[in-house]
Protein backbone atom coordinates (compact mmCIF):
# COMPACT_ATOMS: atom_id res chain seq x y z
CA UNK A 1 0.00 0.00 0.00
CA UNK A 2 1.56 3.29 -1.09
CA UNK A 3 -0.48 5.60 1.14
CA UNK A 4 1.00 6.00 4.61
CA UNK A 5 4.53 4.95 3.61
CA UNK A 6 5.57 8.39 2.45
CA UNK A 7 8.96 9.98 3.17
CA UNK A 8 7.22 12.88 4.83
CA UNK A 9 8.50 15.99 6.55
CA UNK A 10 10.52 15.12 9.67
CA UNK A 11 8.26 14.84 12.70
CA UNK A 12 8.42 18.13 14.55
CA UNK A 13 5.88 20.04 16.61
CA UNK A 14 7.41 23.29 15.38
CA UNK A 15 7.15 22.31 11.69
CA UNK A 16 3.61 21.08 12.25
CA UNK A 17 2.52 24.38 13.81
CA UNK A 18 4.36 26.41 11.18
CA UNK A 19 3.42 24.59 7.98
CA UNK A 20 1.13 21.56 8.34
CA UNK A 21 -1.61 23.19 10.43
CA UNK A 22 -0.28 26.69 11.15
CA UNK A 23 -1.41 28.14 14.49
CA UNK A 24 -0.31 30.70 17.04
CA UNK A 25 2.92 32.65 16.72
CA UNK A 26 4.65 29.84 14.82
CA UNK A 27 1.73 29.74 12.40
CA UNK A 28 2.04 33.46 11.72
CA UNK A 29 5.78 32.98 11.17
CA UNK A 30 5.16 30.01 8.88
CA UNK A 31 2.64 32.01 6.86
CA UNK A 32 5.15 34.82 6.41
CA UNK A 33 7.83 32.34 5.31
CA UNK A 34 5.45 30.66 2.87
CA UNK A 35 4.40 33.99 1.41
CA UNK A 36 8.00 34.93 0.66
CA UNK A 37 9.61 31.62 -0.24
CA UNK A 38 6.81 30.20 -2.41
CA UNK A 39 6.55 33.12 -4.85
CA UNK A 40 8.93 31.79 -7.50
CA UNK A 41 7.64 28.24 -7.06
CA UNK A 42 4.07 29.51 -7.41
CA UNK A 43 4.95 31.21 -10.69
CA UNK A 44 6.57 28.01 -11.97
CA UNK A 45 3.51 26.01 -10.93
CA UNK A 46 1.04 28.40 -12.54
CA UNK A 47 3.02 28.46 -15.78
CA UNK A 48 2.39 24.73 -16.13
CA UNK A 49 -1.26 25.06 -15.11
CA UNK A 50 -1.85 27.49 -18.00
CA UNK A 51 -4.91 29.23 -16.55
CA UNK A 52 -7.13 30.95 -19.13
CA UNK A 53 -10.08 33.36 -18.85
CA UNK A 54 -13.23 31.50 -17.90
CA UNK A 55 -11.42 28.72 -16.03
CA UNK A 56 -12.60 27.36 -12.69
CA UNK A 57 -9.50 26.89 -10.54
CA UNK A 58 -9.00 25.13 -7.20
CA UNK A 59 -5.93 25.39 -4.95
CA UNK A 60 -5.30 22.77 -2.28
CA UNK A 61 -3.46 24.23 0.73
CA UNK A 62 -3.44 27.90 -0.24
CA UNK A 63 -1.59 29.07 2.90
CA UNK A 64 -1.59 32.89 3.16
CA UNK A 65 -3.29 33.13 -0.25
CA UNK A 66 -0.45 34.57 -2.32
CA UNK A 67 -0.88 32.29 -5.34
CA UNK A 68 -4.63 32.90 -5.43
CA UNK A 69 -3.97 36.64 -5.24
CA UNK A 70 -1.38 36.43 -8.02
CA UNK A 71 -3.79 34.56 -10.29
CA UNK A 72 -6.66 36.95 -9.61
CA UNK A 73 -4.46 39.94 -10.43
CA UNK A 74 -3.12 38.39 -13.62
CA UNK A 75 -6.34 36.86 -15.02
CA UNK A 76 -9.40 38.62 -13.55
CA UNK A 77 -12.00 36.63 -15.54
CA UNK A 78 -11.70 33.34 -13.62
CA UNK A 79 -13.38 31.68 -10.66
CA UNK A 80 -10.95 30.79 -7.87
CA UNK A 81 -11.58 28.35 -5.02
CA UNK A 82 -9.39 26.95 -2.27
CA UNK A 83 -9.28 24.75 0.80
CA UNK A 84 -6.75 24.86 3.62
CA UNK A 85 -6.66 22.92 6.88
CA UNK A 86 -5.52 25.91 8.95
CA UNK A 87 -8.08 28.44 10.24
CA UNK A 88 -5.22 30.92 10.65
CA UNK A 89 -4.25 30.62 6.97
CA UNK A 90 -7.89 30.92 5.90
CA UNK A 91 -8.15 34.19 7.85
CA UNK A 92 -4.94 35.53 6.33
CA UNK A 93 -5.84 34.50 2.79
CA UNK A 94 -9.34 35.94 3.04
CA UNK A 95 -7.91 39.25 4.25
CA UNK A 96 -5.43 39.40 1.36
CA UNK A 97 -8.12 38.53 -1.21
CA UNK A 98 -11.00 40.41 0.43
CA UNK A 99 -12.05 42.52 -2.56
CA UNK A 100 -12.24 39.54 -4.93
CA UNK A 101 -14.12 37.50 -2.33
CA UNK A 102 -16.68 40.28 -1.95
CA UNK A 103 -17.10 40.44 -5.73
CA UNK A 104 -17.76 36.69 -5.84
CA UNK A 105 -14.66 35.69 -7.83
CA UNK A 106 -12.88 33.91 -4.95
CA UNK A 107 -14.14 31.38 -2.41
CA UNK A 108 -11.67 30.20 0.27
CA UNK A 109 -12.69 27.60 2.86
CA UNK A 110 -11.23 25.65 5.72
CA UNK A 111 -11.10 21.94 4.95
CA UNK A 112 -8.95 18.97 4.04
CA UNK A 113 -8.06 17.43 0.71
CA UNK A 114 -9.65 14.13 1.74
CA UNK A 115 -13.16 15.68 1.93
CA UNK A 116 -13.44 18.40 -0.70
CA UNK A 117 -16.81 20.23 -0.46
CA UNK A 118 -17.48 20.31 -4.22
CA UNK A 119 -19.45 18.23 -6.73
CA UNK A 120 -17.80 16.03 -9.35
CA UNK A 121 -16.14 17.76 -12.32
CA UNK A 122 -16.31 21.18 -10.63
CA UNK A 123 -12.91 22.45 -11.86
CA UNK A 124 -10.85 22.35 -15.01
CA UNK A 125 -7.65 23.44 -13.24
CA UNK A 126 -6.37 22.25 -9.83
CA UNK A 127 -3.01 22.94 -8.22
CA UNK A 128 -1.13 22.47 -4.96
CA UNK A 129 2.14 24.00 -3.79
CA UNK A 130 4.19 22.52 -0.91
CA UNK A 131 1.12 20.92 0.61
CA UNK A 132 1.13 17.25 -0.41
CA UNK A 133 3.78 16.01 2.10
CA UNK A 134 1.59 17.29 4.95
CA UNK A 135 -1.55 15.41 3.88
CA UNK A 136 -2.58 12.70 6.32
CA UNK A 137 -3.81 10.38 3.54
CA UNK A 138 -2.30 11.29 0.15
CA UNK A 139 -3.99 8.70 -2.08
CA UNK A 140 -7.56 9.36 -0.82
CA UNK A 141 -6.81 13.08 -1.10
CA UNK A 142 -5.61 12.70 -4.66
CA UNK A 143 -8.69 10.65 -5.50
CA UNK A 144 -10.82 13.49 -4.19
CA UNK A 145 -8.95 15.87 -6.48
CA UNK A 146 -9.57 13.43 -9.32
CA UNK A 147 -13.29 13.45 -8.46
CA UNK A 148 -13.69 17.24 -8.61
CA UNK A 149 -11.44 17.65 -11.68
CA UNK A 150 -13.18 17.64 -15.05
CA UNK A 151 -12.15 14.86 -17.49
CA UNK A 152 -10.35 17.39 -19.68
CA UNK A 153 -8.77 19.23 -16.73
CA UNK A 154 -5.18 19.86 -15.73
CA UNK A 155 -3.62 19.20 -12.31
CA UNK A 156 -0.23 20.49 -11.14
CA UNK A 157 1.36 19.56 -7.82
CA UNK A 158 4.68 21.05 -6.73
CA UNK A 159 6.84 20.25 -3.71
CA UNK A 160 10.11 21.77 -2.58
CA UNK A 161 11.39 19.38 0.12
CA UNK A 162 13.46 21.85 2.12
CA UNK A 163 14.18 19.15 4.70
CA UNK A 164 15.98 16.95 2.14
CA UNK A 165 19.68 16.54 2.93
CA UNK A 166 20.91 15.08 -0.36
CA UNK A 167 19.98 14.09 -3.90
CA UNK A 168 18.84 10.65 -2.78
CA UNK A 169 16.19 12.16 -0.52
CA UNK A 170 15.03 14.37 -3.40
CA UNK A 171 14.73 11.26 -5.55
CA UNK A 172 12.84 9.43 -2.81
CA UNK A 173 10.19 12.17 -2.47
CA UNK A 174 9.89 12.34 -6.27
CA UNK A 175 9.24 8.60 -6.47
CA UNK A 176 6.77 8.82 -3.58
CA UNK A 177 4.81 11.57 -5.35
CA UNK A 178 4.73 9.59 -8.59
CA UNK A 179 3.59 6.38 -6.86
CA UNK A 180 0.78 8.18 -5.01
CA UNK A 181 -0.37 10.00 -8.15
CA UNK A 182 -0.40 6.75 -10.12
CA UNK A 183 -2.31 4.94 -7.36
CA UNK A 184 -4.95 7.68 -7.45
CA UNK A 185 -5.42 7.29 -11.21
CA UNK A 186 -3.42 10.29 -12.43
CA UNK A 187 -1.61 9.49 -15.66
CA UNK A 188 0.04 10.31 -17.96
CA UNK A 189 2.18 12.74 -16.01
CA UNK A 190 5.22 14.89 -16.63
CA UNK A 191 7.78 15.39 -13.83
CA UNK A 192 10.33 18.21 -13.74
CA UNK A 193 12.96 19.37 -11.25
CA UNK A 194 14.18 22.94 -10.95
CA UNK A 195 16.53 24.48 -8.40
CA UNK A 196 15.24 27.34 -6.26
CA UNK A 197 17.75 28.86 -3.85
CA UNK A 198 19.89 25.72 -4.16
CA UNK A 199 16.97 23.45 -3.18
CA UNK A 200 15.24 21.62 -6.06
CA UNK A 201 11.48 21.73 -6.42
CA UNK A 202 9.54 18.86 -7.99
CA UNK A 203 6.63 19.63 -10.30
CA UNK A 204 4.21 17.05 -11.63
CA UNK A 205 1.87 18.07 -14.45
CA UNK A 206 -1.08 15.82 -15.22
CA UNK A 207 -3.08 16.50 -18.38
CA UNK A 208 -6.63 15.22 -18.91
CA UNK A 209 -6.60 12.14 -16.64
CA UNK A 210 -8.75 9.17 -17.67
CA UNK A 211 -12.37 8.90 -16.61
CA UNK A 212 -12.06 5.64 -14.68
CA UNK A 213 -10.28 5.38 -11.36
CA UNK A 214 -8.41 2.20 -10.53
CA UNK A 215 -10.04 -0.01 -7.95
CA UNK A 216 -9.12 0.84 -4.35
Amino acid sequence: MVDGSAPKVPSSRFLHRMFAHPSGFLGHLGGWIMGLSNQDIAQWTLEALDVQPGDRVLEIGFGPGEAVHQLAQTIPDIQLYGVDASSLMVTKARKLNRSRILSGNIDLRQGTVETLPYPENSFNKVFSINSMPFWEHPVPGLREIRRVLSPDGNFVVTVQPRWAKNDQEIQTITEWMEENLSSAGFFPMNAELRSFEHIPAIRFLILAPPNNLPSA
